[in-house]
């Protein structure tokens, strides 16, 4: 568990300057965003130890998605590192927006200094806020429970201060992860530090191959020592790709196509991220195959 956190002057004031450079990044209005209830307690199926050999000890900035599944993914990456990792968020709906704003106002504003009192408060405030209008997995008592429970695990293990800070000082971005200049900015403001990506299914979640291209380049823009995504297989991310060398082709080829692209843009893909060349090992007829489609390549096949 982490009790003493590092910091100092130094520290709080870079963060400060780092915060009110990244305030110039394009917000986009409401009006914009894509409806799309927010996964609270997160759907990826990343398994207890998966992440071991990526733990470091050195400062890093984690750039995810949603909710709870990405601060639980940064606290673990960061268990060994003394000062709280960076984490910023960036998406595209409105719901995982206003959940931010209800997670900050408790979090900012509870005065409670026990973990139990504190998450037992923060569920049943979510409650009274009917968090259900903005949420895919918290709507009964049962999800309730799992989200008290995770919280409660988060901060037995990690410290109730580390986890209460890392997460009151997400940065929220209404941005898109098509959107280049975006990612631009937090690798240019974070230059000396590594960064996790965490875009987990978007580009499965994506209908068209431009805007799957677009994303997969923007990930390659923040030049992560690792980028944490899924498949999706009907409707369900059901893979976890733990990518280390992140280009745009290596993405392409470790995730394949997804199942919203049409046909003729499945050929697209097959035509530019695969080859007909039978010596390669991204060998793949010109025909569509039957026994494996592209997403189902492993890690170790592509690293």
């Amino acid at each position: 568990m982490q009790n003493k956190l590092e910091t100092s002057p130094q520290i709080e004031e870079t963060q400060k300057k780092r915060i009110q450079l990244l305030s110039k990044v394009q917000q986009l209005p409401t009006k914009e965003l894509n409806e799309c209830f927010a996964f609270w307690l997160g759907n990826d199926p990343i398994k207890k130890g998966d992440l071991e050999s990526y733990k470091t000890d050195k400062p890093f900035v984690f750039v995810g998605t949603s909710i709870f599944g990405a601060v639980a993914l940064a606290c673990d990456l960061g268990e060994k590192v003394s000062c709280i990792p960076q984490v910023i968020i960036v998406d595209l709906s409105p719901q995982v927006a206003n959940s931010w704003d209800l997670i900050k106002t408790y979090f900012g504003s509870s005065t409670e200094t026990s973990p139990t009192s504190f998450v037992n408060g923060f569920i049943q405030f979510l409650k009274e806020k009917n968090i259900h209008q903005f949420s895919m997995d918290i709507y009964d008592d049962e999800s309730f429970q799992q989200l008290r429970h995770l919280l409660m695990d988060l901060m037995e293990k990690y410290g109730f201060t580390r986890v209460k800070e890392m997460t009151n000082d997400a940065i929220i971005l209404k941005q898109s992860w098509a959107h280049k200049e975006t990612f631009q900015q937090i690798r240019e403001v974070y230059a000396d530090l590594n960064i996790y990506a965490y875009p987990s299914n978007i580009i499965h979640s994506i209908g068209d191959l431009k805007t799957q291209k677009d994303v997969a380049q923007c990930v390659e823009i923040l030049k992560p020592v690792l980028s944490i995504q899924t498949n999706l297989d009907n409707g369900e991310p059901q893979k976890v790709h733990l990518i280390e060398n992140n280009t745009t082709l290596s993405i392409m080829r470790a995730l394949g196509p997804g199942p919203f692209l049409k046909e003729e843009e499945q050929l697209q893909f097959n035509n530019e991220f695969y080859t007909t060349d039978s010596s390669s090992f991204f060998y793949q007829p010109a025909k569509k195959q039957e026994t494996k489609s592209p997403h189902q390549l492993t890690v170790q096949d592509i690293i």
